[in-house]
C-alpha cells in the first residue's frame, strides 16, 4: 500500500508513511455473459477472496473535526456478487445497468469500515456524429459503518445512510483534439456522507475546455 493509491480511494487519507502491505491469500472467481440478441449483453460473476491486512479507513482521531482519515488493517474473506447488463446500438447509444452486492466476514468481529454493502449504477451515452456526447449516470450506493466513540471513549458503529447521485454531462469535440463541456454533479442535491464527518457537494456545474496533445 502507498499513499498514491490509497488517496484515489479516500482523497481525504492523512498524508503519512508506514502503511504495511496487503496480502490476497486466496482468490477465485466464476462468471457468465451471454448476449440476448445483437444489442444486449448480460454478464454475472461471483468472486471470492481472502485477505490479510486490507486496508480500512477511520477518522482520525488526532483531528479536531475528525474529518480526516487514517488506516487500519484487518483480515477478512470477502464476497462479491456483481451483475450487469448493457444495450448498444451502433456507436451512437449505450447503456448499461449494473449492481454489486459485497459480503465480508471480518477476522475480529468489527464492521468493515466505510464499505458499502450494495453498488447499482445506470449509465448511459448518446454519441450525435461524434461530434457531441451526452453522458448522464445514476449512482446508488447501501449503507455502510463509521468507527466512531461514545461520550465514556467506548468505540461504537456509525450507519452511514445509503444514498444516490445523479449527474449529466454533455461535450462538444471542436476537433479531433479540442473540445468543451459541461458536468452537472448531484443534480437532485442529495446530502450524503461518503466519508464520516465529510459531507459531499451538494447541487455543482464545472465547465472547460480539453485539450489533447
Amino acid at each position: 500500500n502507498n499513499y498514491m493509491d490509497l488517496s484515489k480511494e479516500n482523497p481525504f487519507v492523512m498524508p503519512y508513511t508506514g502503511f504495511g502491505y496487503s496480502e490476497k491469500k486466496i482468490g477465485f472467481s466464476f462468471g457468465l455473459e451471454s448476449s440476448i440478441s445483437q444489442k444486449i449483453n448480460f454478464s454475472v460473476n461471483f468472486n471470492y477472496s481472502n485477505w490479510k491486512d486490507a486496508v480500512l479507513f477511520v477518522n482520525d482521531t488526532t483531528n479536531l473535526l475528525m474529518n480526516k482519515f487514517s488506516v487500519v488493517q484487518e483480515d477478512y474473506d470477502l464476497m462479491v456478487l456483481s451483475t450487469a447488463i448493457s444495450y448498444q446500438h451502433q456507436d451512437h447509444i449505450l447503456i448499461t445497468l449494473d449492481g454489486k452486492y459485497n459480503i465480508y466476514n471480518m477476522q475480529t468481529g468489527i464492521s468493515p469500515w466505510h464499505k458499502p454493502i450494495y453498488e447499482i449504477g445506470l449509465r448511459a451515452k448518446y454519441n450525435i456524429q461524434d461530434m457531441f456526447l451526452i453522458t448522464a449516470d445514476v449512482v446508488a450506493y447501501g449503507n455502510s459503518f463509521a468507527r466512531g466513540y461514545d461520550s465514556l471513549n467506548n468505540e461504537i458503529e456509525i450507519a452511514l445512510k445509503p444514498w444516490v447521485d445523479v449527474n449529466l454531462g454533455a461535450e462538444y469535440r471542436i476537433s479531433k483534439k479540442l473540445g468543451a463541456f459541461l458536468n452537472v454533479n448531484n443534480i437532485v442535491a442529495t446530502k450524503y456522507q461518503r466519508w464520516y464527518n465529510y459531507p459531499t457537494y451538494g447541487f455543482s456545474i464545472m465547465a472547460g475546455v480539453n485539450y489533447i496533445f
